[in-house]
């Protein structure tokens, strides 16, 4: 199965093979994540989680990262609410995988694993999830990209998707933008 890479003018150091468009883990630290993703306690995460990498600046020498968040089941089988405005519903392509409801009506912004590439074993097992869309996202240092676990074409977003997501940024940022 073949992915279209999301075109993009940038570097990246020669030993890295990360691209916009891949799945890497990272730990998120804005706390506007935590705070507005229906996290238990409100904090950063302290662990690595999926992100996918939106975009890769030479200039500014970063990846940006945008972390894809579990869906909070509730105790009646609901699913905790999100700030909606921000957290998009995911749908990994031909999985079974519920997607997580979304009030706004959006369709689900589509992640496409490749069932012929072997699972990483540091890539959590596929559940409902968001996806931030909010703005930006998080930039990383370019310098961190060789040290980021990388899914590899395991998982993936491709171009389209790609901007399906820069559309959400673009309206977030006239409508209802977060505050950092």
């Amino acid at each position: 199965m073949s992915h279209p890479q999301a075109s993009y003018p940038g570097w990246m150091p020669p030993h890295s093979v990360i691209h916009v468009g891949d799945v890497v883990m990272y730990i998120p630290r804005r706390p506007m994540f935590a705070q507005s993703s229906a996290s238990n306690g409100g904090n950063p995460a302290t662990y690595a989680r999926p992100c996918i990498v939106i975009d890769i600046n030479p200039v500014n020498t970063q990846l940006t990262v945008a972390p894809l968040c579990g869906a909070r089941r509730l105790s009646d089988g609901t699913w905790a609410l999100m700030v909606e405005d921000w957290w998009h519903p995911t749908e990994f392509a031909n999985t079974g995988v519920q997607i997580p409801r979304d009030g706004l009506g959006r369709q689900p912004i589509t992640l496409t694993y490749n069932p012929f590439v072997a699972k990483p074993n540091f890539m959590p097992l596929f559940k409902p999830c968001y996806m931030w869309v909010g703005d930006a996202g998080e930039f990383v240092p370019i310098l961190q990209a060789p040290h980021l676990p990388w899914a590899n074409n395991y998982l993936r977003i491709d171009a389209q998707q790609l901007g399906v997501v820069q559309q959400w940024w673009r309206y977030w940022a006239h409508h209802n933008p977060p505050t950092y």
